[in-house]
């Protein structure tokens, strides 16, 4: 095989819903974007156009190299897949992509209406390669699932199978920064993207802010743009033991990676500040930005434990500044109550210290991003793994401030014995919750949830705030006897 005649068209590949973004990205490193599919770009180029994707996309997860398709000659329901892969594998020589001393794996991945068990398959296919070895050079290459010198991504198709060479290796979100793991990260190349899509760069904020850091990922994701690193410089990639590699050509975009980050360096960085309720999440985020090699700016970054009740008054510094985090959502926090409490209580917060300020915030339902004070804000889709999650990007209102009720009549206590009820309701649920919040870290939560038909409230506590609405009364009641329900 004339392995030069293929060298010009690769496939990227991305989380769904980053397909835009990432052409964008892709186009601006200086290369054309040709098609674009769900969760795949497909690009012309030069091998060094796929380097520079390698070394500097932050969006992508695979940069892929098709080395070899299988055209099958029927597509009938009763196909044995994990045969055609094997007869797909062993009918190339793979000698000619990389040597049988090296160690391999096969990563597979099934189109939608494609029914096979993946794990068989991806054996079949493994001995497809393996035979094909003994026949062309008389030795067998050795399988390593976990840190194999060549990967080979196979796409079982409708009508063909694709065999490609996995330039990247591991998927390029992992950056080899993430030392230590919270529950529910959000993945690197996720965080980018958010960051690039909210244009951090472009805004230029003398403060940037996460107030539920996790392990680190969006300070870091965000210093690592800030300080123009390239996401591929220490890490590990497939491409070593592949035949075609161009060692020079890889070294020379190495080194000018390193000097475009050691000139960044010398520019002034905005004020970063990491907080999080959970110390081990501090932890984590101290030693990751560590490991992430910027132990040198760890003056500019302030690494707290705080919860959100216990910021510092950032309004009174009067600087421009980018609030950026992933609150706990789901199996992590609770109940759908508690998760709507946290997101008014977090939106309270940023109107009260950064009013008029530029802000994106994940959510796992919508309902919980609608609950945000933004203005004209914008919505993306994105699938962090298996999870969707939605993020919110907007300016922040500024607070309202409320006035006290004024009325021309003097206002006179009204004795009910309900009053006392409710009074001991509240106490009664306080005594419950308490106990569950101090060791969860919950500083947002409802206290009350129109428990007392006569009192059809809801109450949230915000730290040491409480917010009271009143749900609307039935159609059938007197509009002006509701009205006096509570005053």
């Amino acid at each position: 095989m004339n392995t030069s005649l293929r060298l010009n068209h690769y496939w990227i590949t991305c989380a769904d819903g980053l397909e835009a973004l990432l052409q964008e990205e892709i186009e601006q490193l200086g290369t054309k974007v040709t098609e674009r599919k769900a969760g795949r770009l497909i690009i012309e180029g030069t091998l060094e156009h796929a380097y520079r994707i390698c070394m500097w996309s932050r969006l992508a997860s695979r940069v892929l190299l098709p080395i070899h398709t299988y055209e099958l000659e029927h597509t009938h329901d009763a196909r044995d897949v994990a045969e055609e892969l094997y007869e797909g594998a062993i009918s190339f020589d793979w000698s000619l992509i990389f040597a049988p001393q090296s160690t391999f794996a096969i990563r597979l991945h099934a189109e939608r209406e494609i029914k096979v068990n993946t794990q068989f398959a991806t054996l079949r296919a493994k001995d497809g390669v393996v035979d094909s070895f003994m026949e062309a050079v008389g030795r067998r290459p050795s399988i390593d699932t976990k840190q194999p010198e060549i990967t080979l991504y196979v796409l079982a198709g409708k009508t063909e199978h694709t065999y490609c060479l996995d330039l990247s290796g591991d998927s390029l979100h992992k950056r080899g920064y993430r030392r230590y793991m919270t529950d529910a990260p959000i993945k690197e190349n996720l965080a980018a993207a958010i960051l690039q899509k909210a244009q951090l760069q472009q805004r230029n904020p003398e403060i940037v802010l996460d107030p539920m850091c996790g392990s680190g990922t969006f300070i870091i994701e965000a210093l690592m743009i800030l300080t123009d690193r390239a996401p591929g410089l220490v890490r590990r990639f497939g491409f070593n033991g592949w035949h075609g590699h161009d060692r020079e050509l890889w070294l020379s975009l190495k080194a000018e990676a390193a000097e475009r980050h050691e000139k960044a360096l010398e520019l002034p960085l905005p004020k970063f500040y990491a907080y999080d309720a959970d110390w081990e999440a501090v932890k984590a985020t101290r030693e990751n930005i560590i490991a992430a090699g910027f132990e040198k700016v760890l003056g500019q970054i302030q690494i707290e434990e705080r919860t959100l009740a216990d910021w510092p008054d950032f309004s009174a510094e009067g600087k421009t500044a980018f609030i950026v985090t992933n609150p706990p959502y789901g199996e992590r926090l609770g109940d759908k109550a508690s998760n709507r409490s946290l997101y008014l209580g977090l939106s309270a917060l940023l109107q009260k210290h950064f009013p008029n300020q530029y802000a994106a915030i994940i959510a796992a339902q919508i309902e919980q991003a609608d609950v945000l004070a933004f203005e004209a804000p914008e919505t993306l889709r994105l699938m962090n793994g298996k999870l969707p999650i939605y993020i919110r990007f907007g300016s922040i209102k500024p607070e309202k401030v409320t006035q006290p009720f004024l009325a021309t009549w003097q206002a006179q206590p009204i004795e009910m014995e309900e009053a006392q009820d409710f009074a001991n309701r509240l106490q009664k649920n306080m005594a419950a919750l308490k106990k569950w919040a101090t060791k969860e870290n919950v500083y947002c939560l409802r206290l009350y949830d129109a428990d007392l038909p006569d009192f059809n409230v809801a109450v949230d506590l915000y730290g040491d705030r409480l917010h009271v609405q009143e749900y609307a009364p039935p159609k059938t009641i007197d509009p002006e006897k509701a009205k006096n329900v509570l005053i």
